[in-house]
């Protein structure tokens, strides 16, 4: 059944292909991938409930998660303009954590001249701590290249405060600290029973022709939404963010692992045409999905089930200390996840739940939207790729009941890197209830 609706699918794409001509003008396209229709009228927006979040482990001072992203935006814009005006020798991190209500800067050394001003600038608005680092960012990082090198760790990552590093490793503490070959060069702590990291794509669904007259995560409909759920011929996943690519084509980003360019995209549930995957990058794991029909700026929020949905506002930055909620179609929306590693120019991001044990990503979720909800929108952080940090139980069931195989920890890629390497404009929406 499958296989005859792909060939018909890539028939039907051929007659596309002749009767509507090439792509738009300038469009540059080297790989042997086919050109594309003119970009049709946009089907209109569809409205939907907004959804609320939970107030579930809620750090406390703070009524609601709105009002802790809230704090969280307005101390992440001055961070965003102290880092813009330079990451010196010297930089070590940035911690910025709502419940410190402030902004604190780690430097090896003299702040360049820039880099004091914006600071100064920064005080003016939202408390500015400037601390001495031991070390800096580059040597901590050359350092935790040495321990991953030597296969005895399954983790390490520089503390953004400049004072080490921090281990992880899958033996228990009864085994011991590792030992690195040659000796280390500076201070290390060692998380024990750790995971590797692990991509969280899914089987495709069974066959299965089920038909929904609404939308919901497994079954969208046009204008797509991100957060819901999709197959390829090899994989299930999600939907990231709404986007325009660099051709004035609709789409979305997701994880690239979840299929290969040229891959048919359709709903999880129903099989229905979404569009292809069109272009990836598989050494950071994201890729790009052309929708066939129009997308809007907006996510599904929520359980699995649900066909709630939050506006997307803007791309958000990301740093140490900064809460997410992910919002993978398999598992459903899941926040107090605090981000404790963030790589130069906010490429690789890692987050765990704070409550040990709790559930932040399943299988299935890879290439879903991470955001950071506030009144009536909500900031993009990010694109789910990995599972880390061990494995939980706590992940609940899923479309058919299967019970799902979850993390406590996940590894997401910037949303402004991925906008930025694919040259695509992300799509917001207006709120509306």
């Amino acid at each position: 059944m499958r296989r005859t609706k792909l060939r018909w699918v890539f028939a039907a794409l051929a007659v596309m292909t002749v009767v509507a001509g090439a792509s738009p003008a300038g469009a540059e396209d080297p790989d042997p991938r086919p050109q594309r229709p003119p970009v049709g009228d946009p089907m209109p927006p569809r409205t939907a409930p907004v959804g609320e979040v939970s107030t579930e482990d809620l750090p406390a001072g703070f009524a609601s998660w709105a009002a802790l992203f809230a704090e969280q935006h307005r101390l992440n814009a001055v961070a965003d303009r102290i880092e813009a005006a330079g990451r010196g020798d010297g930089y070590a991190g940035l911690i910025v954590d709502p419940e410190n209500h402030d902004v604190r800067l780690y430097w090896k050394g003299a702040l360049p001249a820039e880099v004091q001003s914006a600071v100064d600038a920064g005080r003016r608005s939202v408390p500015v701590q400037v601390f001495q680092a031991a070390y800096s960012a580059d040597e901590l990082r050359a350092e935790a290249q040495r321990w991953l090198d030597s296969g005895h760790v399954v983790d390490a990552y520089e503390k953004a405060d400049g004072s080490g590093l921090v281990l992880g490793v899958a033996e228990s503490a009864s085994a011991g600290p590792p030992q690195l070959p040659g000796g280390t060069r500076v201070p290390f702590e060692v998380e024990y029973d750790q995971s590797a990291e692990v991509p969280l794509n899914a089987e495709p669904s069974a066959a299965d022709n089920a038909v929904s007259a609404t939308w919901w995560r497994q079954h969208d409909q046009s204008p797509y939404w991100g957060g819901a759920r999709y197959e390829t011929p090899g994989s299930s996943c999600t939907t990231g963010f709404a986007v325009t690519d660099n051709e004035g084509y609709p789409g979305f980003l997701t994880a690239g692992h979840c299929g290969e360019p040229g891959d048919i995209v359709e709903t999880y549930v129903g099989d229905d045409l979404i569009g292809k995957m069109w272009s990836d990058w598989d050494y950071q794991d994201i890729a790009l999905i052309w929708a066939f029909s129009n997308v809007e700026g907006r996510a599904y929020v929520g359980p699995w089930h649900s066909n709630w949905q939050r506006p997307i506002n803007s791309a958000a930055s990301n740093y140490v200390g900064n809460y997410v909620c992910t919002n993978g179609a398999a598992s459903g929306e899941h926040c107090a996840i605090k981000v404790y590693y963030r790589s130069p120019s906010d490429v690789t991001i890692k987050a765990k739940r704070t409550k040990s044990g709790a559930c932040a990503v399943a299988h299935g979720d890879s290439g879903g939207p991470v955001i950071a909800q506030s009144t009536g929108a909500a900031f993009g952080h990010g694109i789910i790729t990995n599972g880390a940090n061990g494995e939980v139980s706590t992940c609940g069931y899923g479309y058919n009941g299967e019970k799902l195989k979850g993390y406590r920890g996940l590894v997401f890629k910037g949303l402004k890197f991925a906008l930025g390497h694919f040259g695509a404009t992300l799509r917001t929406a207006p709120y509306h209830s």
